[in-house]
């Protein structure tokens, strides 16, 4: 397979085509500070090396009603139940786009639901079946949740009164760029992802709260501070 060097242009075209495919000539130019004429060119160019494979369409199901789950699972080592349960996954309905890989997982998969309730129905089902299968896992949700929970159980105002009145800090750990201190501290907590939502109090072992939270949970956390 022939491989090619990229020169910054390329690369800077290549960038802005990641977030926005639909971006216009015009404007993608005057990002990478060239021609509208040698932009289009190299975008030709791109193509027909096979760099750039195709332009796709990238859909929110946040926006449709759906909460989307990723899920994380290790396998056993048995070639034929592995082929039978990737093409159950395939053919799921519910299931938006999966992966098979190598390394701690062997794969991961984003299923769809209308409500919290109806995702564990569909998940449990679904890992009860193949549960002789399946060696470990790690189930959450993607970043939506932490917007729900901003609009709901963290915007609520006897849970904003109860902070006031225990004088407590609201901090908020940006780990959108993998910050090794934020790793680290995720770790300590037995947690690889976020969103993580914890109270710290001196002296006091940390109190971890659920992924979605919920406004009694939270303002019985917050009375035993």
């Amino acid at each position: 397979m022939q491989l090619y060097a990229l020169d910054s242009a390329d690369r800077k075209i290549l960038a802005e085509l990641d977030k926005n495919c639909r971006i216009s000539a015009t404007k993608l130019a005057r990002k990478v500070r060239k021609s509208r004429e040698a932009v289009n060119y190299r975008i030709k160019q791109l193509l027909e090396k096979g760099i750039l494979l195709r332009f796709i369409t990238s859909i929110n199901p946040n926006k449709l009603g759906y909460y989307m789950f990723k899920v994380y699972l290790k396998l056993e080592n048995i070639p034929r139940e592995r082929e039978r349960f990737f093409k159950e996954l395939a053919s799921n309905n519910d299931i938006y786009w999966m992966g098979i890989c190598d390394g701690a997982f062997d794969c991961v998969f984003a299923m769809l639901s209308p409500d919290i309730t109806g995702y564990f129905d569909k998940i449990n089902a679904l890992l009860s079946r193949w549960e002789h299968l399946i060696v470990s896992k790690v189930l959450g949700t993607l970043v939506d949740t932490c917007q729900y929970n901003k609009k709901t159980t963290l915007a609520n105002t006897d849970v904003l009164a109860d902070l006031q009145r225990k004088q407590v800090a609201l901090l908020r750990a940006d780990w959108t760029r993998r910050d090794p201190a934020i790793t680290a501290a995720l770790a300590q907590l037995g947690r690889n992802g976020v969103p993580v939502y914890v109270f710290y109090k001196k002296g006091s072992t940390p109190v971890v709260l659920s992924e979605v939270l919920g406004v009694e949970e939270m303002r019985s956390a917050i009375a035993r501070l």
